[in-house]
């Protein structure tokens, strides 16, 4: 009966109809192989990686130091040979070194009696020497004001009277100097003689009272023993006179 039954249900279905049904499960199992594993695969897109490049470095050039010349060496000048200083004589002038104060002797040696003292800057008139004594060398001076004697010219170390320099102008004020005006005084009666050069010997151009003013204008010089002074009078006569001899002293400066 089971068998009658399978019989009953058995459907047939026509050949043709078999292959429309296999066309039809391959057309539907396409879109699947398409969707699936025969479609590729995107290709991902690589992402690049910058790439650092290190800030160069500055290295600074090292300039050169200038090229160092070498000097050319200066020859010196040749040593000038030195001029032996000035001596002092007699019937000179000489000149108290400043600072100084030295005495004045009545004769040449250091216990002879003192009469006096001359002050550093003095201008005096030297008559006499040298005399050596005492270990000291002596000059017979006067200071120009009256104070004759002797002095020491220095201890060996020091020296204290030297020939009046040239550079030294002639002390202002109480000391007779170019362009001060001096007045004659002779004792008595006896007048100044101006003569026309200096010296003793000299022609007289005139003679003058004591009490008379005169201008210096040129000297002083020593001759015959004498300080002389060119001078020139109210009249504008012009001529040489002696300051004093090494007792008296005839001109002196106003004050």
């Amino acid at each position: 009966m089971f068998q009658m039954l399978q019989r009953r249900t058995r459907v047939h279905y026509p050949r043709r109809g078999w292959m429309w049904l296999v066309l039809s499960l391959v057309a539907m199992s396409l879109p699947a192989l398409a969707c699936g594993s025969f479609a590729p695969r995107p290709t991902p897109t690589p992402t690049s990686t910058p790439t650092f490049t290190p800030t160069p470095t500055f290295t600074p050039t090292p300039i050169p130091p200038p090229p160092t010349s070498t000097p050319t060496p200066t020859p010196l000048p040749p040593t000038p040979t030195p001029t032996p200083p000035p001596r002092l004589e007699p019937n000179s002038i000489g000149w108290v070194i400043p600072g100084r104060v030295v005495n004045v002797r009545a004769n040449p040696g250091a216990r002879s009696p003192l009469v006096g003292k001359i002050a550093g800057g003095a201008i005096v008139n030297v008559w006499e020497g040298p005399v050596e004594k005492d270990g000291y060398r002596w000059w017979k001076v006067d200071d120009r004001y009256g104070l004759v004697g002797w002095i020491a010219e220095g201890n060996g170390e020091e020296v204290w009277l030297v020939p009046l320099p040239k550079a030294t102008p002639t002390p202002t004020g109480s000391r007779i100097t170019v362009g001060s005006t001096v007045v004659v005084n002779t004792r008595g009666a006896n007048w100044l003689a101006m003569r026309v050069a200096p010296g003793k010997d000299a022609r007289i151009l005139h003679r003058y009272p004591p009490g008379t003013r005169v201008k210096v204008i040129d000297g002083p010089v020593v001759r015959d023993g004498y300080i002389w002074w060119r001078v020139e009078d109210e009249d504008g006569v012009a001529g040489w006179m002696a300051q004093g001899d090494r007792e008296d002293r005839w001109l002196f400066p106003l004050r």
